[in-house]
């Protein structure tokens, strides 16, 4: 085991421990549209831009701060050419909810069910969305973090800011600061493994496989390593702008695009990152 490795496991020990494992997610089945789903006001990870049909199981725990109130949104485009939503596009939803996360899906309880008009050629819709309140019980609080964080629509140079926090990760990636990029990413990644209930012992086991699409960018067999340039972006403000992502702006991805050159061969990858700037800090952070 490497160093770097061994220096990423030993935070596993930070993974916080639930007596109970609910789940919330999203059932998506799309097709001759393009989606994307917000929960809480704060995009998701994963988006749905493409005009080929997909069906994904969508997780949403990570963006539900703590028990309570909730609100779900995704919104619907036409398929990238087309000035209206096609007449025979599907985008079919349920939110769904497990008690436990190893619960079968017979015991899975649909909370909302929704489709796209049935009238869609008459509507003649340039755009349509669906908002879905619901009330979710979680065993973790992650609130505070994000109610005491500066409101960055405030912050009069946040683009510059944005733009130089990506630059520096891009910059890590890059030049194989495995250490650095794994402290700038640690709360991002607890947060990720301990809401999605991951044992440590699951996360080692998919380290060694080189399951990890972070460590991967470290491997020791990589020969060379580019970021795309953070460039031709949106700004897209969460949780009433408390986060700020950049994303493309043509397929709403991930702004850190990364090719890796191992053995000869070439894979592309991507991570989506969200930053925050905490309360008495001026300086963002990965949330």
């Amino acid at each position: 085991m490497n160093d770097l490795l061994e220096y990423e496991i030993k935070k596993l020990d930070e993974i916080k421990v639930f007596n109970t494992q609910p789940v919330y997610a999203l059932q998506l089945n799309k097709n001759l549209c393009r989606v994307l789903i917000s929960c809480n006001n704060i995009p998701h990870w994963l988006t749905f831009y493409e005009n080929y049909g997909e069906s994904m199981l969508v997780p949403l725990n990570i963006y539900i701060p703590k028990s309570g109130k909730q609100l779900l949104t995704i919104q619907v485009f036409p398929k990238e050419g087309d000035k209206f939503i096609a007449e025979n596009a599907n985008a079919d939803i349920r939110l769904i909810h497990m008690k436990d996360k190893d619960d079968s899906i017979q015991d899975f309880e649909n909370l909302v069910e929704l489709g796209l008009p049935e009238n869609l050629g008459d509507l003649k819709l340039p755009y349509y969305e669906f908002t879905i309140p619901f009330d979710a019980v979680v065993p973790f609080d992650f609130s505070k973090e994000l109610e005491t964080a500066k409101d960055l629509s405030k912050v009069k140079n946040i683009e510059e800011l944005a733009v130089n926090k990506y630059n520096q990760l891009k910059e890590y990636i890059e030049e194989g600061k495995g250490k650095a990029f794994l402290d700038e990413t640690k709360n991002f990644e607890l947060r990720l493994i301990s809401y999605n209930y991951f044992s440590k012992d699951e996360i080692i086991e998919d380290y060694k496989m080189g399951n990890s699409t972070t460590m991967n960018f470290f491997s020791p067999d990589i020969e060379n390593t580019k970021v795309s340039p953070i460039k031709d972006y949106e700004i897209v403000f969460g949780y009433n702008s408390k986060l700020i992502t950049l994303r493309r702006f043509d397929n709403k991805d991930a702004i850190l695009e990364i090719e890796t050159k191992k053995k000869g061969k070439k894979e592309e990858t991507s991570i989506y990152l969200t930053l925050f700037m905490p309360a008495g800090s001026n300086e963002l952070k990965v949330w």
